[in-house]
């Protein structure tokens, strides 16, 4: 019995159902009879699982057989695509079913992996695909990636459809290169903030954009709080705040005003008192012979302190030049 059912097992033409369930049926009247043989009935248990699986496998591949596996036909080489000046082009795929007995209906394509590349609009629907068919579809995309970047584009896409059940299956993912051929010339376009790119402040009103709010409160507390108070502007690296405070100077200066901007990065560490002090008094001398008539400047110059006073005194050398100065002031009126 055993041998008969491992024959059987081994041509290659069993395949007919009615021939398997007889052979279960020889098989079970068989252990019926030799149930106190165990060695046989063990044998021929395991002849009729292995005819089940069998049977099962052979199920499963005549079942996959109806249900359609569409996918992309994927170029040996790079896609290659013209883009529109607006940066829009067209892409066309070819999609095709294969080794099916039964057609797919409502193929959409999905974009998995595609940076920078967008569709535009509805993405094409394949309402149904009939064995051994082939359809192109073009699908509407758009380049937003920056200015500059690489023409080779890496894309992965997969499928998505209804099965005979109307359930929803996708297809193994594909991936293959686009070629982005612009349309046309490269054009140049107008930077304004390029000067500024490096780091260099935004002393330019027009060009400074916002903290209008924050400006004006610096601005009204240096000219409204006590005389001698200092403020702090603090934050990160390359944050604008030499651009704020260039705006803040624009904001004080006028006939009443004197300001003095310095760079930290100029000043003397080893001397740092005196060197900010003399910086100071320099940029305050050279505003006050533009404003001051030839005689009165000449005379504050008498009283302007001595490079050995610096040294020595630097802040007493401070105080003495801002004396002289409210002076020779409140003399002009």
């Amino acid at each position: 019995m055993c041998e008969t059912l491992n024959a059987r097992l081994s041509e290659p033409g069993f395949q007919d159902a009615k021939e398997r369930r007889r052979e279960y049926e020889v098989a079970s009247r068989a252990l019926g009879k030799h149930q106190q043989e165990s060695k046989l009935a063990k044998t021929l248990k395991r002849c009729v699982r292995l005819l089940r699986e069998a049977e099962a496998v052979d199920w499963r591949e005549f079942c996959d057989r109806f249900t359609a596996n569409p996918h992309i036909v994927v170029p040996s080489e790079k896609v290659p695509v013209e883009v529109a000046a607006n940066g829009e082009f067209f892409l066309p795929l070819r999609v095709v079913l294969e080794d099916a007995l039964a057609p797919a209906v409502n193929i959409r394509l999905i974009f998995d992996q595609a940076r920078g590349i967008e569709p535009v609009g509805q993405l094409p629907v394949i309402g149904k695909l009939e064995p051994n068919e082939t359809k192109t579809v073009r699908i509407r995309l758009i380049d937003r990636r920056r200015q500059g970047a690489s023409d080779e584009v890496r894309v992965r896409v997969h499928l998505s459809y209804s099965g005979p059940s109307n359930e929803t299956l996708t297809s193994t993912p594909q991936r293959f290169m686009l070629r982005l051929r612009k349309g046309g010339a490269f054009q140049e376009i107008p930077n304004p903030f390029r000067d500024y790119a490096s780091g260099v402040p935004v002393d330019d009103p027009i060009m400074f954009f916002g903290r209008e709010a924050l400006i004006e409160d610096i601005t009204t507390h240096l000219i409204q709080r006590p005389v001698g108070r200092c403020y702090g502007l603090y934050g990160q690296k390359r944050s604008g705040k030499s651009s704020l405070t260039g705006q803040v100077r624009g904001n004080l200066l006028g006939p009443d005003v004197i300001v003095c901007s310095l760079s930290m990065g100029t000043i003397d560490r080893s001397e740092i008192t005196t060197s900010f002090v003399t910086e100071v008094l320099d940029q305050l001398r050279e505003q006050l012979a533009s404003r001051l008539n030839s005689s009165t400047f000449a005379s504050l110059l008498t009283r302007w302190p001595e490079q050995r006073d610096l040294a020595a005194g630097p802040l007493a050398s401070f105080r003495k030049a801002l004396s002289a100065t409210r002076a020779l002031l409140r003399q002009e009126g």
